[in-house]
């Protein structure tokens, strides 16, 4: 199989799948290098030692540099969560994403080699005869945040898909302010999605409209990464009191984001039922270092 230099990667995919989202940092960092193993591998998408030959787990460790007993664990969690899944012909772990996208380019390669669609080959070429301007080629923008233009989801890594020409119907280029305004509505998408992502980990689910509210504006001055780590912090936090002590004592999400309780100590947030005691469960996001 000819080498590819790199393979398509949509961040807006990634952030919003809740089989990813689920990981560790120190999990998903481990499967996006088993993706990039996975590229390079003879079957790609697949994660392949040889052809025929899934990589053993002992092999997968050392190209890690991870303990076996720790990849195992991770390996579990990435099929548990349905993150990952095991090809049925040949065993090899396999990222159905890559190897559905695969599929599709081999299609069109080979379309392409017998020369394309037939049905676009007589296609009258020729421009109207009272068009007497042309139209500048704008550059396509380099975000690769997902969107959706008609229902039709595509990356703004790729082109805009051409809107059509009112009068004559055919594809035409965008002008800048087209390509701006999708720019501008996959970052409000992104940001309505982080959102409803730090939401749903807080642990009283009350007032949604204020608490989106209050958390936009905490994302205006606090890193995404940073307030996620905070909020899924103090729900564990909140998971050790007594259950009487979580419907009184925890504040309702918008208190706790306009008032920016997420920069307190964090061990403030222990209760004394527990004696301000671990109960022996490890912060899940305690750092980039034990999740990706």
């Amino acid at each position: 199989m000819a080498k590819m230099p790199a393979f398509q990667f949509y961040p807006a995919d990634w952030r919003k799948d809740p089989g990813v989202q689920a990981l560790s940092f120190h999990d998903r960092g481990v499967w996006f290098e088993i993706l990039c193993l996975m590229h390079e591998s003879c079957e790609r998408g697949k994660l392949m030692l040889k052809e025929g030959t899934p990589m053993p787990e002992d092999a997968l460790s050392r190209l890690l540099g991870l303990d076996k007993q720790n990849l195992t664990n991770t390996l579990s969690t990435l099929i548990n969560y349905g993150v990952a899944s095991y090809c049925e012909e040949t065993g090899a772990l396999m990222c159905r994403r890559m190897v559905k996208d695969e599929s599709i380019r081999k299609i069109r390669a080979n379309a392409g080699k017998k020369g394309g669609n037939p049905n676009l080959l007589n296609q009258n070429t020729k421009q109207s005869s009272n068009q007497t301007t042309k139209q500048k080629a704008t550059p396509s923008s380099s975000s690769s945040t997902s969107v959706k233009e008609n229902d039709k989801s595509f990356s703004l890594g790729d082109e805009v898909p051409p809107p059509k020409d009112l009068v004559s119907g055919r594809d035409r280029l965008c002008t800048p302010g087209e390509v701006i305004n999708v720019v501008a509505k996959a970052s409000r998408d992104l940001r309505k999605q982080q959102c409803e992502a730090i939401y749903q980990l807080y642990p009283k689910k009350v007032a949604k409209p204020k608490a989106l509210q209050a958390i936009e504006k905490a994302l205006k001055d606090t890193a995404f990464e940073k307030l996620e780590t905070a909020t899924r912090n103090f729900a564990v936090a909140v998971s050790d009191w007594a259950m009487e002590d979580q419907k009184r004592f925890c504040p309702h999400p918008s208190t706790w984001f306009n008032q920016r309780r997420f920069e307190d100590d964090p061990t403030t947030w222990a209760r004394g039922g527990s004696g301000g005691k671990s109960s022996g469960r490890e912060s899940v996001a305690s750092g980039y270092g034990d999740r990706f």
